[in-house]
């Protein structure tokens, strides 16, 4: 019955609807006016979710999409407004450490710990951590963290993951206890999370920023373990752009 239902409730909505909301998109600019190409996209497509960056890879000089508190509290307004049902999902990647988009340049917090550290510090103090993350993440209109990391910290020569000190530690049980910690605090804003990045970039070498990375001959089994772990309770997950013969 369920199915039947769902099948109805979809069955008029055009195809090129479908496709938008299973889509993440990014643009640049600071504003979402409602002339503007990303907002008669959102509004044309029904675009699903939309990325937010600080840095413009084409003007180094101009922010992509973030320049201070109160422009991003008003982009994500107008974008929502765009949308039409205000139900957009915006996505920033806040992880703390060297990978938060929010920096403190910006006027915001940016002062949140990579992984690595906010292990030493405890559960308690980690709870407090991601709970003022959320709360800034919210107070500004951001509904999705691109977070939490729980690839596992196996391979020293790893420069993106070890090297920046983005895994919560080597245990798959460690990684996945801490990762439930975040998302805990997260959900109490409202926000949703995504765990990354899957099968597992911890034992890779390569920087997949820079293209797709084989890891077929390093890869590990036990690099899923915090996906089986956390299945009931993320929202989402990040595809690496890893591949495994």
């Amino acid at each position: 019955m369920a199915s039947m239902m769902l099948t109805c409730l979809f069955a008029d909505i055009p195809m090129e609807h479908k496709i938008g909301q299973m889509l993440m998109i990014g643009f640049h600019g600071t504003s979402a006016k409602p002339d503007s190409q990303i907002c008669q996209d959102i509004r044309d497509y029904d675009v699903g979710a939309v990325i937010l960056f600080d840095y413009n890879p084409i003007d180094k000089s101009k922010p992509k999409n973030i320049a201070n508190k109160a422009q991003v509290a008003r982009l994500t307004k107008e974008l929502q407004a765009c949308s039409g049902d205000g139900r957009l999902l915006i996505a920033v990647d806040q992880e703390g450490g060297r990978v938060q988009r929010l920096k403190s340049a910006y006027g915001f917090y940016g002062n949140f710990p990579k992984a690595a550290d906010v292990v030493k510090a405890g559960s308690t103090e980690m709870k407090n951590t991601y709970s003022k993350m959320a709360q800034e993440l919210r107070s500004v209109g951001i509904n999705y963290d691109l977070a939490p990391v729980v690839d596992l910290d196996i391979n020293p020569k790893n420069h993106v993951i070890h090297g920046l000190g983005r895994s919560f530690g080597k245990d798959p049980k460690i990684v996945a206890k801490y990762a439930s910690i975040f998302i805990d605090a997260m959900h109490q804003y409202g926000i949703l999370t995504s765990l990354k990045h899957f099968p597992g970039h911890g034992s890779s070498v390569g920087d997949t920023h820079k293209g797709f990375v084989d890891v077929t001959n390093l890869w590990q089994p036990q690099e899923l373990e915090p996906y089986q772990r956390l299945k009931d309770q993320a929202d989402s997950v990040m595809v690496a752009h890893v591949f495994n013969r």
